[in-house]
Parts: structure tokens; C-alpha cells; sequence
């Protein structure tokens, strides 16, 4: 990626100060001019009449304004290779800097022509990808240049729009490597697409904690499907995070046992379709004495429902400071 160093370079080739000023380069041929017209005089006094009293001012006014131009020539080459320089060095550390910032972040800088070969890539790309060194120029397909050969990043390219969080995968079981691509197109100045150049991130680790956690929570929910007590999970902020089937069979509230919910409204609800048999008809003191059941979360206790059922509600508090609520029908008992 380049960074634009114009506006970092105006001060040692401006034209309006030191000696490449026209104010001063005037003053030069100035002085030339009147050196030349004094030699003048001076030849016309001893030689009034004749060509040879033009030789010695036309000569001393050359040497003068030669010697001026070679001064100020001198003077542009050295403030041009001195600007060429320190561009060169502001643009070897802007690489740098994005480099390390690539390092940093797990993943490497890449440019494209436009017939999506490698122009440029980072230098550390084969450290961080574990994939084969890619030469500049190499085609597509090419080592590390496969992440530029899969269908779906080939087909995006080819659309010169801009991307980003293109997931893209390599290799095979167990070496298989997921990477993340965003990337711009370039285009010429005259609007001719020229390629792309973006960025790709290493996400391998990353994809596979989140398979992990997938299949942790999907054995979780296999699992508490299997025991026979309804199981409801509320976070810290006391909203629904999962449920089995038998919690939806115990509390027939439908499709309000969805994950966000929280307690209190399907406390709420409860009371407000009768699912619930509330003592005295008073559904706002049953919504506040079950509320403060629920903080509390300590010991079990009896609800009895519309259609006759009785259960038991036990509630135990998690570390992170959510609530389990096991449901079981206890009407037998009854």
C-alpha cells in the first residue's frame, strides 16, 4: 500500500525561496547586466571607436550569467537527488509501518495487476501463512499465489468493486488455513482498471474456536434435551439464552420461549393468558412475589397451572451471574 508523501516533500523543492526564487535568479542576470554595461564604459574610455571595445563587456556579462546558471543548475540537481532521497526513505518507512501493522495483526499487505497476478506482496507472507514464498509476478496459482486462484475471490476480482471480509480457505484436513481478504481496485488516470491491492488476516484460529463453540453448544442442547426435567437458561441480564423441548411442553408459552426474552415478561405474559392460576385473582402482587422468587434463585417452589398440572421450580444462580430453572410435573404427587 502507498502512501501519498506529496504533501511531505513541499518544503526543499519550493520555487519561492532561497536561491531558485525568481526574485533572486532576476537579481543574478541583473548584476550581469550591469557588470556587463561598467566593463562597457571602461573599454569605451580607452577604446571609443571600433569592435573591439564591445568584446571585453560581452564577455565578462557571459561569464557572469554563465557562472549565475551553473550556480543555480548546481543548486536544482542537489535540492532534487536531496528530495529523491528523503522520498525514497519516507517510503521505505511507510512500508515498514504498514508492514508491522500487517505483522501485528496476523496478516500481510498484497497488489494485483490487472490480470490478477502478483505485483506486490508482504515480504513475511510465507512466515504467516505457512504457505510456499510467492515471487513478485508470479501468476495466480502460484505457491502462496493460490489465495488468489479460488474460484470465489476470482469471481469477486473480476467484478473491480471494492470487498470486504471475503472468508477464502486453502489446503486440506488437518493443514487446512481460512483467511479473511478486503481489498480496493486500481485504476489508472484514465480510468483503466490496473488491479487490486488489499490485505488478507489469518483467521484460522479464529474459525476454529468458533466451530468449537458451535459444537460445545450444540452438545449442550443434545444434552439437556435428554433429561427429563424442563431446563431454561437466563443470562445475567436475566434474558432467555436456551431452552429444551420439555420447558416448552411443561409451560406451554409457545412462541414466546425464545432466546432474548426476559423472565419478566414471560412472567407477564403467564398471567396476563391465565396459563397460571393466581391466588386472589391478584396477577400484580403474583408477578412481584414470583419476580422476587426468581432474584433471589434459592430453594424450590410450587406453581399450579390452568389446566390442573402442578410443578415444581427450582432455580440456582451460574457463576457469570445468570439462572438455571429446572421444571418438572409433579401432579402425580399431587
Amino acid at each position: 500500500m502507498t502512501l501519498p508523501l506529496s504533501s511531505r516533500l513541499r518544503g526543499p523543492i519550493s520555487t519561492e525561496s532561497g536561491l531558485l526564487s525568481p526574485r533572486w535568479t532576476g537579481l543574478v542576470f541583473l548584476a550581469g547586466a550591469l557588470i556587463g554595461a561598467v566593463a562597457a564604459g571602461v573599454t569605451g574610455l580607452r577604446e571609443p571607436f571600433g569592435m573591439p571595445s564591445l568584446i571585453v563587456p560581452l564577455l565578462a556579462g557571459g561569464c557572469v550569467i554563465g557562472l549565475a546558471a551553473g550556480i543555480i543548475l548546481f543548486h536544482r540537481v542537489r535540492v532534487a537527488a536531496r528530495s529523491a532521497r528523503r522520498a525514497a526513505a519516507l517510503q521505505i518507512e511507510a512500508e515498514q509501518r504498514l508492514q508491522d501493522l500487517a505483522r501485528v495483526a496476523g496478516g500481510w499487505f498484497w497488489e494485483t495487476d490487472a490480470g490478477h497476478r502478483v505485483r506486490q506482496i508482504s515480504a513475511q507472507v510465507d512466515t504467516l501463512s505457512g504457505l510456499m514464498p510467492v515471487a513478485r509476478g508470479a501468476p495466480a496459482g502460484a505457491g502462496g499465489a493460490d489465495l488468489l486462484a479460488t474460484p470465489r475471490l476470482l469471481a469477486t476480482l473480476e467484478t473491480h468493486k471494492a470487498f470486504t471480509d471475503l472468508h477464502c480457505d486453502t489446503g486440506s484436513p488437518p493443514l487446512r488455513r481460512q483467511f479473511c481478504l478486503s481489498g480496493t481496485p486500481l485504476f489508472t488516470p484514465a480510468g483503466i482498471f490496473d488491479g487490486y491491492r488489499g490485505v488478507t488476516i489469518d483467521v484460522t484460529r479464529q474459525v476454529a474456536a468458533r466451530d468449537l463453540a458451535d459444537s460445545a453448544k450444540a452438545q449442550l442442547v443434545e444434552a439437556i434435551d435428554g433429561i427429563s426435567e424442563g431446563f431454561v437458561l437466563f443470562d445475567a441480564d436475566d434474558r432467555l439464552v436456551l431452552c429444551n423441548d420439555k420447558a416448552h411442553r411443561i409451560m406451554l408459552a409457545g412462541d414466546l420461549l425464545q432466546p432474548g426474552i426476559s423472565f419478566r415478561e414471560l412472567v407477564e405474559a403467564a398471567a396476563k393468558t391465565g396459563r397460571v392460576r393466581v391466588p386472589n385473582g391478584d396477577s400484580a402482587a403474583w408477578i412481584e412475589q414470583r419476580m422476587a422468587q426468581h432474584v433471589s434463585a434459592v430453594g424450590v417452589n410450587e406453581q399450579q397451572l390452568a389446566d390442573g398440572r402442578w410443578i415444581s421450580v427450582s432455580e440456582r444462580r451460574t457463576r457469570d451471574g445468570g439462572i438455571v430453572i429446572l421444571y418438572a410435573d409433579i401432579t402425580a404427587s399431587k
